[in-house]
């Protein structure tokens, strides 16, 4: 039993050699890696868009950058929350998608870190025995994202998001891909100033590269750190290198947010 009990589909965990592109780990390092598929992915997949529900009324409440009352959070995290919501609703209006993509673009911003300040040893008692590996700064999403589920929301995609905006996760859709360079690029983040203005300045029109760079910082610095990467990280890492080439510009950042 893991996460998949309450978001059925997530992922299956197993072993692989590290990702494309990466650099040898330090001697004695321990890597837990995933096993994805060996064949490339084809950008001209359907949208998953067209056959989703109505959004939830927490979600849509969430886009209207309304906290849930079991939210904890401080008033630094709050305001983060609402800088990555509007830099991804930013985003959904300049690719121009649907009112209701715009909406739970915004939604995903404001509910990751829903429970990023409550306490871990609360966190751990509502999550299934399969994450107790996760440190304590990783237990927030797959939190809330049960909390979600608990509360009627079945978008799975969406929860997929929520759950997986640290790690990365190789089944993510639009809203999750985006997410995870929203999170980590947002201009309240003190760190790496130039360089994430710099991506900041590209999003969306530059959507499937800008990822693919954040994805690869995301990865280094961990492997810098000496720390452990977890399959969920390489597996996304895996899937963005093993995908058919985008369309340039404006067109193939569309595409991919919609997939």
């Amino acid at each position: 039993m893991g996460f998949d009990t309450f978001c059925p589909d997530f992922y299956r965990p197993a072993f692989h050699r590290l990702p494309l592109g990466l650099p040898d780990p330090p001697p004695g390092l321990p890597f837990r890696l995933l096993l994805v598929p060996t064949s490339p992915v084809s950008s001209s997949k359907k949208s998953s868009s067209d056959s989703r529900s109505a959004l939830h009324p927490l979600v849509e409440a969430a886009g209207r950058g309304e906290v849930p009352p079991w939210a904890r959070v401080s008033q630094g995290r709050r305001e983060h929350m609402e800088r990555v919501s509007r830099l991804l609703g930013k985003w959904a209006r300049t690719l121009k998608l649907p009112p209701e993509e715009e909406m739970r673009w915004r939604a995903a911003g404001i509910l990751h870190d829903a429970l990023k300040n409550e306490r871990p040893a609360v966190l751990r008692k509502t999550l299934v025995p399969d994450l107790d590996h996760l440190p304590d700064a990783l237990l927030h999403g797959p939190a809330a994202a049960r909390r979600l589920k608990e509360e009627g929301v079945s978008d799975k995609d969406f929860l997929r998001a929520v759950a997986y905006h640290t790690l990365g996760h190789p089944k993510m859709g639009g809203v999750g891909r985006a997410l995870v360079v929203a999170d980590y690029i947002e201009p309240g983040r003190r760190d790496r100033k130039k360089w994430k203005k710099s991506r900041r300045s590209r999003m969306p029109q530059e959507f499937p590269l800008v990822l693919r760079e954040v994805v690869r910082a995301r990865i280094l610095g961990t492997v810098g750190r000496d720390r452990t990467l977890h399959p969920e990280t390489v597996g996304l890492w895996n899937k963005l290198a093993q995908e058919s080439p985008w369309k340039q510009g404006t067109a193939g950042a569309r595409q991919m947010a919609l997939r």
